[in-house]
């Protein structure tokens, strides 16, 4: 990357290794890669490890069990307000169309309805994702209802992160699996 392409911008010096190289061949692929850096988002999660990792070892996770692959705007609208309102937790979705919270759904949600999002905020009690660690303990809040709006995902977030919410815990992790009418039974 040559200094002079970045001239008047100090940001690009500061992620200057950070950004791959792919990334510098015009101004507004700069722009993304820096934005898609930048802009808190919420984890995608596909897999069990990805749910140990980006979710359940982090002090406070809000998890998005998404009903379709498009989420309503008011639900991208909630999310992109507690990304920025609550930037110590992290946020995580899961397409529940394709993917089962097994350990979480039947135990701690709603029930699935089509179409219909639900919302679940984990805080972490001990131990670690990592292999060799003592084993990971986490409890769980859920909203009591499905659908979900800003004020009542905000207001669980804001009881969780300051110890007011009544916790359930929660006696083996959730693990993702691929969704079959079978399981859901």
């Amino acid at each position: 990357m040559s200094n002079d392409f970045c001239f008047n911008l100090y940001i690009c010096h500061y992620h200057y290794n950070q950004v791959p190289s792919k990334h510098l061949k015009t101004g507004s692929m700069l722009v993304k890669a820096l934005k898609n850096l930048l802009v808190p988002k919420a984890e995608k999660i596909e897999t069990t490890q990805d749910l140990r990792t980006k979710c359940l070892d982090k002090d406070v996770c809000g998890l998005l069990i998404k009903g379709g692959k498009q989420s309503p705007n008011y639900v991208k609208d909630a999310m992109s307000k507690l990304l920025v309102e609550y930037p110590k937790v992290a946020f995580a979705a899961v397409d529940s169309t394709v993917l089962y919270v097994k350990g979480l759904e039947a135990e701690y949600l709603p029930e699935l309805v089509s179409g219909q999002p639900r919302f679940a905020v984990f805080q972490k009690v001990g131990g670690s994702a990592e292999s060799g660690k003592d084993r990971l303990k986490t409890t769980v809040a859920s909203l009591p209802t499905n659908g979900v709006a800003y004020g009542p995902m905000s207001n669980l977030v804001a009881a969780v992160v300051q110890k007011t919410q009544e916790m359930a815990k929660v006696s083996s992790l959730p693990t993702m699996k691929t969704r079959t009418k079978k399981l859901e039974e």
